[in-house]
């Protein structure tokens, strides 16, 4: 008889929610499962409740429920819901069920105060490539017989509602059933982590070279692996087929070899990036391609550039935020950056702002230049660049400055494309992600002979290579040399190449991009841009472009003939008119002034070659001029003694 009258006693504390246990007719079994045993009347509903442990449990058809499409997470609760699912134990009167979260309310009743079951799958550590580290769950959510599989930090974790309420809107909690439910879930979730028993592991959450490992060498992070968990994936080794690799050969004829050539290259170079920072020769040069509208630039780059990235996520726009630049680095962290696509379009200040972001790019790049990541108002954390960076132009950048223009290698677009061959990259991504893929494997396997063989050769390579205006094109000439031979040595182990075949190939690269690189060191102009305006403005008095007047009177007298008049030993020039005559100047000359003429006139001020007044870098002209304008003013001697200075270089 005891036992009955406490089976009865348990059936009337259910019976708000289980409608058929009236009048304690009904065997709690049949709903809880595993209560087999008496119960005290002393003790509450939470004690009937087996105990399953946190092993991951065989889930299977959840029950469906007709009232439970919801689209917030407060709703009306849809009625009396039977208590369906098998029950697991959180601690403090709360249980996980495969329908939902359940809790002991004050009327000792258990209720589903949720629509949707969590569960942990794995703890771990997420590092990203400065070596931070940020603990993280996976979890998987059931609702409406629905799973969802996500990872998410553990500083996010007991905020789980805010992130499903934007990402699973049919994620419910049921508030008029526990006012309380969203405090009641983060309790709930609470005691899910601390029920977690499983091993902690440790995950990457870049693609690229890990850290140093003891020897000295480094492993290559990707999605393939289990301790990463970026998206981008190297294809598996047994995946890779010859035929494939051979196909993706042809990329080779997609252009001419001037084009095709520093681009694969260029690939080749982001994906050793860290091979050569090893090695004490970090690459330090970016890329340029100049090519008009409608040239299939942006197409060609989309095929070889980036290959593991989604389509959307291989070229960006130069006219990106600062802010989003900086996170569009990491994404490209030993891989290349395209950015897409420049050219003079807008006011000159918005044109000046896009060239003052290119230079910013390109000396970032190029000096590994360390980026900060505000991370709280009180933390900075500060990463370096490593990878490559590729933009585009129409045509070249006008204002480039020198310390700028030695730091890319720019190649010119003077054919169209093959049609046919850029067509089948196009359609077949994976036959440069196997070949790439396939580079990658066989540089990790040789990691530490590569490293040496860099540091042997490349300051060889320096004292034996012709002499050059600048370093900095000589080394990117070498870094490309040197990453020839090693794709050559990756051909041969294939069995795409034989050794004469890639000794013959090396030869033809090293010509090919030393030929490159000797035009642009030849072109590019030593002179300092206050020193090449003087130049044009001098050449353009001499040749009668630049109309001088002998004193103030003849000025006004013809101010439409002259641009400017002698006032003892200054020349008095409009200052704007001088400015684009200079730049028309060397724009004939295929060249460029490089400095806008803000910074000119400052620069000319700090050296003392012109006068000016006290507020600025112009001086007032006289009365007798109509407006009275401020204009540049030269101080003759001295201009024509900076010239002299530079005469070698001129």
């Amino acid at each position: 008889m005891s036992e009955d009258k406490n089976k009865i006693e348990v059936a009337k504390r259910v019976a708000r929610v289980v409608p058929e246990a009236k009048n304690g007719k009904i065997d709690v079994a049949t709903r809880v499962q595993g209560f087999n045993q008496t119960i005290p009347e002393s003790k509450k509903i939470s004690s009937i409740m087996p105990t399953l442990g946190m092993k991951r449990m065989s889930l299977g058809t959840i029950p469906g429920d007709d009232n439970r499409c919801m689209t917030s997470s407060i709703v009306k609760p849809p009625g009396k819901l039977p208590v369906t699912s098998t029950l697991q134990e959180l601690g403090d009167g709360y249980y996980l069920g495969t329908d939902g979260l359940y809790m002991i309310n004050h009327n000792d009743t258990i209720v589903r105060f949720s629509n949707f079951s969590v569960y942990i799958q794995e703890k771990y550590v997420s590092i990203d490539e400065e070596d931070n580290r940020t603990e993280s769950v996976n979890l998987m959510i059931i609702v409406d017989s629905k799973k969802y599989e996500f990872p998410i930090p553990v500083r996010r974790y007991k905020s789980l509602m805010h992130f499903l309420d934007g990402n699973i809107p049919e994620c419910t909690l049921f508030s008029e059933r526990v006012r309380t439910a969203k405090e009641c879930l983060k309790h709930a979730l609470s005691l899910l982590y601390g029920k977690y028993q499983g091993p902690v592991t440790e995950k990457y959450s870049y693609f690229g070279w890990s850290h140093k490992r003891s020897d000295g060498t480094r492993y290559f992070l990707h999605g393939g692996r289990n301790d990463c968990l970026s998206v981008k994936k190297l294809v598996a080794m047994e995946n890779i087929k010859t035929a494939d690799l051979k196909t993706a050969l042809q990329v080779f004829q997609i252009a001419g070899k001037r084009v095709v050539y520093p681009l694969m290259l260029y690939q080749a170079e982001a994906f050793l990036d860290a091979l050569f920072t090893d090695a004490k020769h970090p690459i330090q040069h970016t890329l340029m391609a100049v090519a008009c509208s409608g040239s299939k630039k942006t197409s060609l780059f989309r095929v070889i550039f980036a290959p593991f990235d989604s389509e959307e996520d291989k070229a960006y726009t130069v006219r990106s935020t600062e802010a989003s630049m900086k996170i569009l680095h990491g994404k490209h962290r030993d891989d290349v950056f395209v950015v897409d696509d420049f050219n003079e379009e807008g006011t000159k200040i918005q044109i000046q702002a896009v060239i003052n972001k290119i230079h910013h790019l390109v000396r970032a790049y190029s000096d590994k230049t360390p980026q900060a990541m505000y991370a709280g108002p009180n933390r900075i954390r500060k990463y370096c660049i490593r990878g490559g960076c590729v933009f585009t132009a129409e045509e070249e950048i006008a204002g480039e400055i020198l310390s700028a223009s030695v730091r890319y290698l720019k190649v010119y677009f003077d054919t169209l494309p093959n049609e046919n061959i850029l067509t089948l990259f196009q359609d077949n991504p994976q036959l440069l992600q196997q070949f790439w893929s396939a580079f990658i494997y066989y540089v990790e396997a040789n990691y530490a002979n590569i490293v040496g063989y860099i540091k042997s050769t490349f300051n060889c390579m320096r004292q034996t290579e012709k002499k050059f205006k600048f370093d900095r094109l000589k080394d990117t000439g070498i870094a490309m040399t040197i990453t020839a031979y090693v794709m050559a040595q990756f051909l041969k182990e294939a069995g795409l190449s034989t050794n004469e075949e890639a000794s013959q190939w090396v030869q033809d690269v090293h010509q090919t991009i030393f030929d490159l690189v000797s035009r642009q060191d030849q072109q590019t102009n030593p002179l300092r841009p206050e020193v090449k305006f003087l130049v044009a403005l001098y050449d353009c008095m001499g040749s009668g472009q630049l109309q001088i007047a002998s004193d103030l009177s003849h000025y006004i007298a013809n101010l439409s003939q002259y641009r400017g008049y002698w006032d003892k030993e200054t020349i008095m020039l409009q200052a704007s008119n001088s400015y684009v005559l200079a730049s028309d100047y060397y724009r004939q000359k295929d060249d460029h002034l490089g400095i806008s003429e803000r910074e000119l006139c400052k620069i000319l001020k700090a050296k003392n070659l012109i006068e000016h007044d006290t507020t600025g870098c112009l001086k007032k002209a006289s009365s007798l001029i109509p407006g009275r304008p401020r204009m540049l003013c030269l101080k003759d001697e001295l201009c024509r003694q900076t010239i002299e200075k530079n005469r070698e270089a001129i």
